[in-house]
């Protein structure tokens, strides 16, 4: 399709340096035709589009993929043999095993493209910078300059554990760089020394995840960090802009080509209330605040759920100390009480256990000022308009906004939602 759209770009050339009717007229039928020629490609494209976000969705990596794949026989063994103060020299079978296994423990820990990870080399590691953590852990970056989006978002960030780093380290002192005696000849390479395709990084990939235990997902670097993505869209809402940063590129790519969200539980909830509503089920309670927790795990439909429960109670939602949406609490109820009545709605903002920032999130409630008021406005124009918004309006359009991203991570997504609703009070 790009072949086309530059021959389209062509004749609009020719336009320019011709006069010949006839020319022009024949000019115009072949215009007409290679649109026609991108339209149908471009539906094809999009069909295609559409079935593999669907195939992928189904088969993302989970946490137990991981544990299953670090714990594999046959990475213990590349890692063993790697380690082993005895080996001075690998075989080929063992040093493609030894490579496979860096280059997808590199790519499940950084989730950069397979561009950024085929372009480290000896020097990278040399410069590497080593940032402690407030666990304890070290993670250790390094900056590749050579990657796709470098002019947008400078050099990529390879953020790998110190372990990794170490066996990173010993590989590259194993392993006999054949260019030239070049001291900083590229990290991953094939046996002759060339540089990988990215093809060959995908099948180096696919290879160490079939090796171990024999688990048959088809595992690109896309693919894992279409998987970060969608984990973080659904855990971690406030950090998106942050992530799409590390990850080199923009919140509007993170959402339209890598996030691969649910929409079968929310279109099994509408229908729910299409029937309702004409009258093709009878229920006991026909409230539309009842829950739909219990027909779907699904994060939307709870988040459906607690959107109407918003909109038909007089009481505001609060943050508690571990990071839940609750309904505040009557008047009668004990102040010093630390649970809430039975009316408590929760929805998963922060992980205590894994996100050590969530209680300095959640006290940070401070009003907008008048700057932060504008940019609301700016991206909600529409919805203030009409004097209405719901939490899970909210939620889905400041994902595509790294301005309100960055708003949240400020402020809390309460507190920019509370804003936002007296804008449309006003």
């Amino acid at each position: 399709m790009s072949y086309l759209t530059s021959g389209l770009l062509f004749i609009r050339f020719l336009y320019e340096y011709t006069t010949d009717e006839l020319f022009l007229r024949r000019l115009e039928v072949l215009k007409l035709q290679m649109k026609a020629w991108i339209k149908t490609l471009s539906r094809a494209s999009k069909q295609r589009a559409r079935l593999r976000a669907e195939k992928d969705r189904e088969e993302l990596l989970t946490p137990m993929d991981i544990k299953q794949y670090m714990k594999s026989a046959s990475r213990r063994r590349a890692l063993r043999i790697l380690r082993d103060p005895a080996t001075t020299e690998l075989r080929k079978k063992d040093r493609f095993n030894i490579r496979n296994t860096l280059l997808l423990d590199t790519a499940l820990q950084c989730g950069q493209r397979s561009g950024a990870i085929k372009g480290l080399t000896k020097a990278h590691l040399r410069c590497a910078l080593e940032v402690p953590m407030k666990s304890g852990s070290v993670n250790v970056v390094l900056n590749v300059e050579v990657h796709k989006t470098s002019a947008a978002y400078g050099p990529a960030k390879v953020v790998i554990s110190k372990p990794l780093y170490a066996d990173l380290l010993v590989y590259s002192k194993m392993v006999n760089d054949p260019s030239n005696g070049q001291e900083d000849g590229l990290l991953f390479t094939t046996y002759s020394g060339k540089s990988m395709t990215n093809g060959g990084v995908n099948a180096a990939l696919l290879e160490a995840w079939k090796r171990s235990d024999g688990r048959q997902k088809a595992i690109t670097s896309t693919f894992i960090r279409k998987s970060i993505t969608t984990v973080v869209s659904r855990r971690r809402p406030g950090i998106w802009a942050k992530m799409a940063r590390l990850l080199a590129h923009s919140v509007a790519t993170s959402w339209r080509s890598y996030a691969l969200l649910p929409s079968d539980p929310e279109m099994a909830t509408t229908a729910a209330r299409i029937r309702r509503v004409v009258g093709l089920e009878e229920v006991e309670n026909d409230d539309d605040t009842e829950s739909f927790a219990d027909d779907c795990s699904d994060c939307e439909a709870v988040t459906a759920n607690l959107n109407d429960t918003l909109e038909s109670n007089a009481e505001q939602p609060t943050l508690n100390n571990s990071g839940h949406w609750a309904a505040q609490s009557s008047p009668e109820q004990d102040s010093n009480s630390s649970s809430v009545s039975e009316r408590e709605l929760t929805f998963e903002l922060f992980d205590p256990a894994t996100h050590s920032s969530g209680t300095e999130h959640c006290n940070s409630r401070r009003k907008l000022n008048e700057r932060e008021r504008v940019i609301l406005r700016q991206h909600y124009g529409d919805l203030i308009d009409a004097k209405r918004v719901t939490l899970k309006q909210f939620r889905e359009l400041s994902t595509r906004s790294e301005a309100v991203c960055e708003l949240i991570e400020t402020h809390s997504l309460l507190t920019v939602y509370e804003s936002l609703r007296s804008m449309c009070r006003k």
